[in-house]
């Protein structure tokens, strides 16, 4: 390869790592900004400041605060939904003995998916409990809602499939998947609260655990699993 290419490739990718660097520094630093101040308190000179960055800097990555803000949640929505996708694939194929063992991995799927951005579950919890989707632009509100309309439609099939399949017991697949939804949300709420300022709990594993078994003992069927699921859930 003749230098002159050689060079050239070098400085592109040398380019694209301080691109992604100072990308990483500015969602960085409005995860910060946006659960300390609130959305709507929020301010694009606020996040440029903590991220050592201009404020023209900011906006030509981020055209405006609201795509900053969908940037920052769209990862944390994205990572619950793959956990769902790959149990979903799991239960289609029968790979659960047990109901407890389907709850045990709805749990720790999702604690994996928690665990990767923890800041930013609690900064997408705020917004949603804000009830603040209304305030993004009209476009990526719609997305966002449709992303978590996906993540629960998802939740559902499985709880379903689970009862067609003889795992959980027979209930209104809304309310139980809303149910597991607040027993994990409402843990992790709890021991952040408990745990101070920096939001880390030693004991928010072990909580979860105890949650997964009261839960699971809660909805687990007594009823020997079927071997073919009876249909598909509407």
């Amino acid at each position: 390869m003749p230098a002159r290419v050689e060079h050239r490739k070098v400085t592109v990718l040398r380019r694209k790592r301080e691109r992604d660097r100072r990308v990483q520094c500015i969602l960085e630093a409005a995860r910060k900004v946006f659960f300390a101040r609130g959305y709507l308190k929020a301010t694009m000179e606020e996040i440029a400041t903590l991220a050592e960055v201009s404020k023209p800097a900011v906006y030509h990555y981020f055209r405006t605060k609201d795509e900053l803000f969908f940037s920052l949640m769209v990862p944390v929505v994205d990572c619950f939904q793959k956990e769902l996708s790959r149990i979903e694939k799991r239960i289609l194929k029968h790979r659960y003995a047990t109901g407890e063992e389907l709850i045990k991995d709805l749990f720790r799927g999702f604690f994996r998916a928690y665990s990767k951005d923890p800041e930013g579950f609690q900064v997408v919890q705020l917004f949603q409990q804000s009830k603040m989707v209304g305030q993004l632009e009209e476009r990526l509100g719609s997305l966002l809602n449709q992303k978590g309309a996906e993540a629960f439609c998802s939740a559902r099939r499985i709880m379903g499939m689970g009862m067609e399949q003889g795992l959980l017991r027979h209930m209104n697949v809304y309310a139980l998947s809303d149910a597991f939804w607040g027993f994990f949300v409402g843990v992790v709420q709890l021991e952040r609260i408990k745990s101070g300022k920096d939001g880390s709990s030693p004991y928010l594993r072990s909580t979860l655990i105890a949650a997964e078994e009261i839960f699971g003992r809660g909805v687990t069927s007594t009823v020997a699993p079927t071997a073919t699921g009876a249909g598909s859930v509407q």
